[in-house]
């Protein structure tokens, strides 16, 4: 049933995509710390609807509530009163990719709201552009007045001539960088241009996995003499994705199946490393301890290549799909990096922002 129309609810963002791993999580996890640093006066809440993700934030700052999309529409009434009532309280809706942010923007129409702030994170790859149009449409169809953000991740390649001159036009005096842990070419480029400025700069990152793999490699030629010396007739499943393909094919006497993102470029990068269809498992996550076990299973897995990218990449789901199957798991360590400041927890980020 449509309920009244509650217009210009400004204190509510959403972010969404039809597609998933862009980084929405990841986006919204820094956004609502940015948003609690400029609102310090007022509650942030951080709803995380997604079926396929589930986030940890322990923050006495924000929050942050993991839930399931069948509790959507509660959530959504939930949020729409409190804002009405309650213009001290910010809330942050984090879409999982896909079916799950359709089912949202669904809810929201049902309710007929309108002029909320909408993020849309993108990256540089092409097929997105789709996702995108498709994304602003369902928001169009039922919120004319919304105000759609396009929040560019992972498109840059932010070489020192570029940091340098962003942060001069921008007059910048904090720098919190949320980089991946394995994009370590930023977080050098960044602290190469601070280093002689009088600028602040802290490191956010996803915690190390706890779990002791069963072999750890510095680098991925390590990993490969090591597999090229020890395993062979092993049915061996990387989830390293596409940027290490070139390197994986040099695996001798094993079956390789590599998991990467389906698209055009990571396909056509896996054909043209020499890996067969028959070997290549193109398919978005995040995935569930359950279906990352059909995957172990179906392809008779011995060894599962991976990074520690952390919970929030997913690390946990396949640990623990490992260890009930008896496979084996290889990680690549995080490359090493001087960072100052480092932070695992967002609430001594922000007290340690705000001194």
């Amino acid at each position: 049933m449509k309920r009244e129309n509650k217009s210009n609810l400004t204190n509510i963002h959403i972010n969404c995509m039809t597609k998933g791993g862009v980084g929405k999580t990841t986006t919204s996890n820094v956004f609502s710390t940015v948003l609690y640093l400029s609102n310090q006066d007022k509650k942030i809440n951080l709803f995380e609807l997604d079926d396929n993700n589930v986030s940890n934030i322990n923050s006495n700052y924000i929050n942050h509530q993991s839930l399931k999309l069948k509790d959507s529409e509660v959530v959504i009434d939930d949020i729409q009163f409190a804002s009405l009532s309650n213009t001290n309280v910010i809330n942050i809706i984090d879409c999982g990719g896909g079916n799950d942010t359709k089912i949202v923007l669904q809810k929201l129409k049902e309710i007929d709201l309108s002029g909320l702030n909408y993020y849309i994170p993108v990256n540089d790859d092409l097929e997105q552009v789709d996702n995108v149009k498709d994304t602003i449409a369902l928001i169009r169809d039922f919120d004319k007045s919304a105000n759609i953000n396009l929040i560019l991740n992972r498109c840059l390649s932010l070489e020192k001539e570029e940091i340098q001159n962003f942060i001069e036009k921008n007059q910048i005096d904090i720098i919190v960088d949320t980089s991946h842990p394995y994009a370590e070419n930023i977080s050098k480029n960044i602290l190469e241009v601070i280093k002689s400025k009088n600028i602040k700069y802290f490191r956010y990152e996803r915690e190390v996995t706890e779990t002791i793999f069963d072999e750890r490699f510095e680098s991925l030629k390590d990993m490969i003499s090591y597999i090229n010396l020890n395993l062979k007739n092993k049915n061996i499943l990387s989830t390293l994705g596409s940027k290490a393909l070139e390197e994986l094919i040099n695996i001798q006497n094993n079956n390789v199946y590599v998991r990467i993102l389906p698209t055009t470029k990571s396909i056509e990068n896996a054909e043209k490393s020499g890996f067969l269809p028959n070997q290549i498992l193109a398919i978005q996550g995040p995935f569930s301890e359950s279906l990352e076990k059909e995957f172990l299973d179906f392809y008779k897995i011995g060894f599962m290549l991976t990074k520690d990218s952390g919970d929030v990449g997913g690390t946990d789901k396949k640990i623990l799909a490992c260890q009930k199957l008896g496979v084996k798991i290889l990680a690549l360590s995080r490359p090493k990096v001087d960072y100052y400041n480092v932070f695992n927890n967002i609430d001594n980020l922000i007290d340690e922002i705000c001194r």
